[in-house]
């Protein structure tokens, strides 16, 4: 499987590691690091995020790399994960755009 963010989830982890990179580059990079090897594990292993309980109706995972949320959809058909949002653990998500059928 391949993983792809939607345009979205890239806006937000995009400004959440600029926000970071302002104020502390090393613990940006850092975390940059862990979540590229969280997420890059998804391509092997995509039902290792637990469901998203606000959003149980769309079918939506996650995985938590503190103390971030990523919220991802499983696309079988395409073969695709598709990162639909990030949020930070402290915040109340709304939901996520999903990508196109």
């Amino acid at each position: 499987m391949k993983l792809q963010y939607t345009p979205k989830a890239t806006e937000r982890w995009t400004a959440t590691l600029v926000y970071l990179t302002e104020r502390n580059p090393t613990a940006a990079l850092r975390l940059f690091n862990r979540v590229e090897a969280t997420l890059s594990r998804l391509t092997s292993f995509p039902m290792m995020g637990s469901f998203v309980r606000e959003f149980e109706p769309l079918g939506l995972r996650e995985v938590i790399v503190g103390p971030y949320r990523f919220f991802y959809q499983i696309d079988r058909r395409r073969k695709r994960i598709w990162i639909v949002d990030v949020w930070h653990g402290a915040q109340q998500p709304t939901a996520p755009e999903l990508p196109a059928p």
